[in-house]
């Protein structure tokens, strides 16, 4: 009887697993600017990927070992079944080997393809935190932060509140969002509008006075940059070439602007009262006080989130921090 066979040849792993496809890990420097507690944490952080790399190594030599032995077994049968005496015991027992070693090949790429994602994971975090560390200006005052953990809901576990943390700060998110993509008043848009013609209308007025010197009318000019295009014919052949020209032509359109000012206001003014909904408009000031309070509220959420997570890690109760949390709720500093 046929039988489906189950090909390893092109799966999905680098040569050999090379750690340095992971990034490669922070200096000393790094760890020199946070605080004693913070540094620790990262530097845990910085350890547990680097164990995961080491076992992701292992796990890779594991693979190929077993690989080889596979393919010295299919190989094995294949020698059999051209054999016109083999004995069904031996075809028999070749196939179980072919088998187990399918099986024992398909375990070890389930535990590398799961180690890799937390391995790929940690990886992300520790360089998100490393990232912000270099980000700061040098001399940055950096202090601990102690946050509490915030108490859970009764019946409540901690993956649960870690969750309805992660969805409280994720609606904050959506607040700021909302704040940051809030237009502007109506009466702040007709003033950027008022001023923009103006300095169009300004540029476009002719300028007569070489007129009364006998002279002729100034027209304002614009100049702007055209693309060219041709070709080169020498001895050798016909190539191509490309370039910029300076165009300068009258401005007519500056001219209108300055021939036409009030009636060219008030037309874009109508439009805009067409458009805007000043009851969700918010002027610079609003905009400002509202996205730093949310900022503060989102940072808070993460700090409490942490908590929830570090809590959850002295009781044994592992949850995965998300990669992009903010490094300042993760490593416990203000900055």
């Amino acid at each position: 009887m046929a039988s489906a066979e189950v090909v390893f040849e092109n799966l999905d792993l680098p040569p050999r697993f090379d750690p340095a496809l992971i990034g490669p890990p922070a200096g000393d420097s790094i760890l020199a600017v946070l605080p004693a507690s913070a540094a620790e944490k990262l530097r845990g952080f910085q350890a547990s990927r680097d164990d995961l790399r080491a076992v992701l190594r292992a796990a890779s030599d594991d693979f190929y070992e077993a690989q080889q032995d596979r393919r010295d077994a299919e190989r094995r049968l294949r020698d059999l079944q051209a054999m016109p005496r083999a004995s069904i015991s031996e075809m028999a027992q070749a196939r179980t080997t072919r088998d187990r070693l399918t099986d024992q090949l398909s375990r070890i790429q389930d535990r590398i393809d799961a180690r890799r994602a937390r391995a790929d994971h940690l990886a992300e975090l520790v360089a998100n935190l490393e990232r912000w560390v270099r980000s700061l200006t040098p001399g940055t005052p950096i202090r601990a932060h102690e946050h509490p953990a915030p108490k859970l809901a009764k019946g409540e576990t901690l993956p649960a509140a870690v969750e309805r943390v992660r969805t409280a700060r994720a609606r904050l998110a959506a607040d700021f969002h909302a704040t940051r993509s809030a237009p502007i008043p109506s009466a702040a848009a007709k003033a950027i509008i008022r001023a923009q013609v103006d300095a169009l209308a300004q540029r476009g007025r002719p300028d007569v006075f070489p007129v009364l010197e006998g002279g002729q009318l100034a027209w304002p000019v614009a100049e702007m940059n055209v693309p060219t295009v041709g070709a080169a014919v020498t001895a050798e052949g016909r190539t191509a070439v490309s370039g910029l020209a300076l165009y300068r032509a009258t401005d007519t359109f500056a001219v209108l602007a300055w021939l036409h000012r009030d009636r060219i206001i008030a037309a874009l003014e109508a439009e805009v009262d067409s458009l805007a909904n000043d009851s969700a408009a918010l002027d610079d000031a609003t905009r400002a006080a509202r996205e730093a309070e949310l900022l503060a509220r989102i940072l808070e959420a993460e700090r409490d989130e942490e908590a929830l997570i570090v809590m959850g890690e002295a009781q044994g109760t592992e949850v995965a921090r998300r990669r992009e949390a903010d490094p300042r709720a993760v490593l416990g500093v203000i900055a």
